[in-house]
């Protein structure tokens, strides 16, 4: 059996090399991968860091997707499709079990990268966001806040609010990224800074009683005053 300091040291491999393939938000959490990465120690113990790893992404990748088995030393969806070679197990996993959309601010500083699993998209005409976007309204889209990841430039987001509920800017060009919400639960992403198309499409005017009077609303999504 190894080390107590070598098992805290292959623990934190291991939940650096899952943060790195960005699966936690995806079923999977920091304790959860603390108790794979042991339950998998008296296997590995004599193994490299690297089949260490990959016998751990393969517990992670099952755990979050039980639509895959292990076959042979291969990840192989049980309807049998699209094989996943145990090297690139964690990667490959976060790519089949979601797609993974692209933003960024208007002059590139700052990219983010969100599942395509948003629970709700609206249009909203309130006062706050037509004044923090420029626009007649703020089409968005909401998703749990660990489902989004700042890839390049967090050192430069502006923060207008607190922990508890904020818009996030671009503090070199000014873009609104993203709205912390819903006692910092959930992220509202606006639609304008991806640069992917989601599949979620806006369903609704909210606040339409705060909507600029100077614009008229001409498709058919139902309106609300305020919230539905």
């Amino acid at each position: 059996m190894p080390s107590e300091s070598a098992q805290v040291a292959f623990h934190d491999e291991v939940v650096t090399f899952t943060r790195a393939q960005k699966l936690y938000g995806r079923g999977v959490g920091y304790v959860d991968v603390h108790l794979l990465a042991g339950a998998a120690i008296d296997q590995c113990q004599f193994w490299s860091l690297d089949e260490r790893l990959n016998a751990v992404a393969t517990r992670i990748a099952i755990a979050v997707n039980p639509g895959l088995e292990d076959v042979g030393g291969a990840l192989q969806q049980r309807e049998g499709r699209n094989y996943i070679l145990a090297g690139n197990t964690m990667r490959n996993v976060a790519a089949s079990s979601s797609k993974i959309l692209n933003g960024k601010c208007l002059c590139g500083s700052i990219h983010y990268e969100v599942e395509d699993q948003f629970r709700y998209s609206l249009n909203c005409h309130c006062s706050n966001c037509r004044r923090a976007t420029g626009g007649a309204f703020k089409p968005f889209a909401g998703i749990e806040r660990g489902k989004l990841n700042i890839c390049d430039g967090a050192d430069r987001l502006l923060i207008f609010g607190d922990e508890s509920g904020h818009d996030a800017h671009c503090g070199k060009c000014g873009s609104l990224l993203y709205s912390l919400v819903r006692d910092a639960t959930f992220i509202h992403v606006t639609l304008g800074t991806l640069i992917d198309s989601p599949s979620i499409r806006p369903t609704a005017h909210i606040f339409v009683g705060s909507k600029a009077p100077w614009y008229t609303i001409t498709d058919d999504l139902p309106q609300y005053e305020e919230l539905p």
